[in-house]
Formats: C-alpha cells, sequence, structure tokens
C-alpha cells in the first residue's frame, strides 16, 4: 500500500503539471526564477538531510572514495566512448 502511496505522490503533481501547462500553453509565464528557487530548496533539503543523519555522515569517507572511483570512470569511460564514436561516424 505504501508504494502505492508513493506512486500516487509522484503522479498526481505530474498530472497536475501537464494540466496546467496544456491550459497555459501559449501564455507560458517565465518560470527560470520559479524553478532556480525550486532547485535550491530542494539542495538545501538534500544538504539538511544528509546533515542530520548521524550515520550516513560516519560513512561519509567511505562513501566519497566510492564515488569518486564512479565519477572518474564515468567521465574516462564516457570520454573513451565519445572518441570511438566519432571514429567510427567520422565526425
Amino acid at each position: 500500500m505504501s508504494a502505492f502511496l508513493g506512486l500516487v505522490r509522484i503522479i498526481v503533481p505530474l498530472a497536475a503539471g501537464i494540466a496546467v501547462g496544456y491550459f497555459l500553453r501559449g501564455r507560458q509565464p517565465s518560470l527560470d526564477k520559479i524553478l532556480s528557487g525550486s532547485i535550491l530548496a530542494l539542495i538545501f533539503c538534500l544538504g539538511f538531510s544528509i546533515g542530520s543523519n548521524n550515520e550516513f555522515l560516519d560513512a561519509l569517507p567511505h562513501v566519497g572514495v566510492a564515488s569518486t572511483v564512479l565519477l572518474a570512470s564515468a567521465i574516462i569511460f564516457s570520454i573513451a566512448f565519445v572518441k570511438i564514436a566519432r571514429r567510427i561516424l567520422k565526425i
């Protein structure tokens, strides 16, 4: 039941946004400030959640090393695949 409620919490705002966007086609206000404020609020909430979780803060050094390795691998392989694709497609 909680999985269903979690899904509803995502689908209802998404459907509401689609409906509002549909009815405001052509009259779209500038949403840059609203979106920027919303993103900053989400980042703040994420930071607050991380800062208040003692277990996560204790595990942060190990998570940081794993994240760095994952990030470096993603960047290296992305660059390698782009170079390979460019050679194959002759771009």
